[in-house]
């Protein structure tokens, strides 16, 4: 009955301060250069293999390309490479996030500016 109990405990520490992923799609529109777009939230974005691509890789990348200096260079090409992962991890430090080049709903919202 206490190992149980322990391991409820830790799990649930575990948890506290974790932000819950959306249960539907997240859509906004932003603006970019000039332009408006659409960006998605709807899964977390890693490198994988198969890479992940798609039309929300790209909304990233392009974003992560205005906002990062060093990213100017990133190819947006919509593939969740080690270079995009870089990039986002280079975010990340910027804006007192964890450094794992993970694109969750954390990351996701500051780098489109959800908050403000």
């Amino acid at each position: 009955m206490n190992r149980i109990l322990a391991l409820f405990l830790s799990m649930s520490l575990c948890m506290v301060g974790a932000t819950s992923e959306p249960q539907r799609p997240i859509y906004i529109q932003y603006t970019i250069a000039g332009q408006e777009r659409t960006a998605s939230y709807f899964r977390r974005l890693s490198v994988q293999t198969p890479r992940l691509f798609g039309p929300d890789v790209q909304e990233v990348q392009r974003q992560v390309r205005q906002v990062i200096p060093a990213a100017r260079g990133l190819k947006i090409n919509g593939y969740y490479e080690p270079a995009t992962s870089d990039a986002v991890r280079q975010f990340q430090l910027k804006n007192n996030l964890t450094p794992n080049g993970l694109v969750n709903f954390d990351t996701w919202a500051v780098l489109f500016r959800l908050s403000d």
